[in-house]
C-alpha cells in the first residue's frame, strides 16, 4: 500500500514515519532521536530537523523591532528555535499535528520558553492583523494551492501573501525563501518537487495540457523566476522588495548575494566558471553557455533558491 505522505520544505514526508517520530521522542530526547532514528525517509533529512543555518538569513535582517515573529510552516521547529535568540517571542505554526507534538517536545527539552506553538492551514492564518515584526515563509508559499484546490494556483499565493502582509505591523517584513524557476538545472530534467521532467520550466497551460493527457492532476505548486517574485510581491501589495541569491540553498545557506548590485557580476563570473567548464564531451558548449550567460549578466537569475524581502 502506498505511504500517506505529506507536503513539506524538503518534499514530501511519510505520515507514518512522522508518527513513529512523535512516539519516539516522548520517552527519550529528540536529539537522540534524530540522530539513531532508522526511518528510510526521515534518515536523509536528518538536516531538515538540527540544521540552524536555515533560520541565520532572518536574523540578520534590518528590522526596526525584534518583539513578535511568525514562522509559517514551521515544520521541524529548526527555524523557530534559531531566532528566538533574537527575537522576545516567536509563533511557530504548522497544519500537521505530528510535528506540532515534536515541535512541543523540542521546545521544551531546549528551554525554549518564548516559543509558542500554534496549529492551522495557510490559508486561515489566525491571527490579529498588525501584531508581528517579521513572517517567514521558509519552503511554503508552493504548497499553498493545495489547500484552495479550486482556486489558481498563482492567485491563492497572491491571496496568501497579502493576507500575511495584515499581519504584520507597521514597517514590518516577510522573508521568503523559495526555488528558482529558472535554475539551470531544471533545463536539464531536474525536478524540485517531484514533478516530471521540464514541467516546472514549460508553460503553466502545455504543462497542464500534458498532465491531462497523462491522466494527471493539474500542476499547482507553482514557483517563479526573479521577474515572477517580483510580480507577485508587488500584486500583494509590498514595497521595497529585495531578492537574493541563497547559496547553494535555501536547504542549507552558506552565502546570501544580491542581485541587485552590480558589483555582483564578479562574483558570479567566479562562481560559475567551473560548472561549465567540466572536461567532458559537452565542454565546448558549456563553454559556449558561459560566455553569453556571463556577456548577458544573467548568472544572478539562475541559481537553486531565493531569499526574498518586502516590508508593508
Amino acid at each position: 500500500m502506498e505511504q500517506n505522505r505529506t507536503n513539506s520544505r524538503f518534499g514530501t514526508l511519510p505520515r507514518e514515519e512522522l508518527a513513529f517520530l512523535c512516539e519516539a521522542v516522548k520517552d527519550t530526547p529528540w536529539r537522540q532521536v534524530i540522530e539513531n532514528m532508522d526511518l528510510p525517509v526521515l534518515k536523509q533529512k536528518q538536516d531538515w530537523f538540527i540544521n540552524p543555518r536555515k533560520g541565520y538569513p532572518y536574523r540578520i535582517l534590518p528590522l526596526v523591532e525584534k518583539r513578535l515573529a511568525l514562522d509559517i510552516g514551521a515544520g521541524s521547529g529548526v527555524i523557530s528555535s534559531t531566532i528566538a535568540q533574537d527575537f522576545s517571542s516567536v509563533v511557530a505554526f504548522d497544519y500537521l499535528p505530528e510535528l506540532v507534538t515534536f515541535m512541543k517536545k523540542r521546545f521544551s527539552e531546549d528551554g525554549l520558553k518564548g516559543i509558542h506553538l500554534v496549529r492551522g492551514d495557510a490559508v486561515t492564518l489566525p491571527f490579529h492583523e498588525e501584531c508581528f515584526d517579521l513572517v517567514i515563509v521558509n519552503g511554503v508559499l508552493e504548497w499553498v494551492p493545495d489547500f484552495v484546490p479550486k482556486v489558481n494556483p498563482c492567485k491563492a499565493q497572491i491571496e496568501f501573501l497579502t493576507n500575511v502582509r495584515a499581519l504584520l505591523r507597521r514597517k514590518g517584513m516577510v522573508g521568503i525563501a523559495i526555488e528558482n524557476r529558472l535554475y539551470y538545472r531544471h533545463f536539464q530534467g531536474m525536478s524540485p518537487h517531484g514533478e516530471s521532467s521540464y514541467t516546472v520550466i514549460l508553460p503553466r497551460i502545455l504543462t497542464n495540457l500534458i498532465r491531462r493527457l497523462r491522466k494527471e492532476s493539474q500542476y499547482r505548486n507553482y514557483i517563479y523566476s526573479y521577474w515572477g517574485y517580483r510580480h507577485l510581491l508587488k500584486k500583494a501589495g509590498y514595497r521595497n522588495v529585495q531578492i537574493y541569491l541563497v547559496l547553494p540553498s535555501y536547504y542549507d545557506p552558506h552565502m546570501i548575494v544580491s542581485t541587485q548590485k552590480r558589483p555582483s557580476q564578479a562574483f558570479f563570473e567566479e562562481y560559475f566558471r567551473d560548472r561549465f567548464s567540466e572536461n567532458d564531451e559537452t565542454r565546448f558548449s558549456k563553454r559556449v553557455t558561459y560566455y553569453l550567460l556571463n556577456k548577458m549578466n544573467l548568472f544572478r537569475y539562475l541559481e537553486h533558491s531565493f531569499l526574498i524581502t518586502a516590508e508593508k
